[in-house]
């Protein structure tokens, strides 16, 4: 199955939200808190806006990145991305009408 341009977006924008959801349910972290962390735990230093950016959709986030974050909070990286992409297939099919 080709994935296309529109459905590379929807993952990395569900990609965000699971990250945030992540960040603010299970670790009860603000943004500058996990930002704290990023740089504790694994040495990357980015700014709160950045993170935003990510979480939001706006900024397209590098492989590399998402396993940083997934670090920073514990959680497994492949474990985040399925989820993302569950929500994105799950948001693809209603706006479709269930029609893949």
């Amino acid at each position: 199955m080709a994935v296309s341009t529109m459905d590379i977006e929807l993952v990395l924008k569900e990609l965000g939200r699971e990250i945030e959801q992540r960040r603010e349910k299970d670790n009860r972290w603000s943004r500058h808190e996990m930002v704290y962390h990023l740089q504790d735990k694994v040495g990357v230093q980015i700014c709160d806006r950045t993170l935003l950016a990510y979480e939001h959709g706006i900024r397209r986030m590098p492989v590399a990145r998402l396993l940083q974050l997934c670090e920073a909070l514990g959680v497994s990286a492949p474990a985040v991305l399925l989820a993302a992409i569950v929500r994105a297939d799950n948001a693809r099919c209603r706006s479709c009408g269930g029609a893949q």
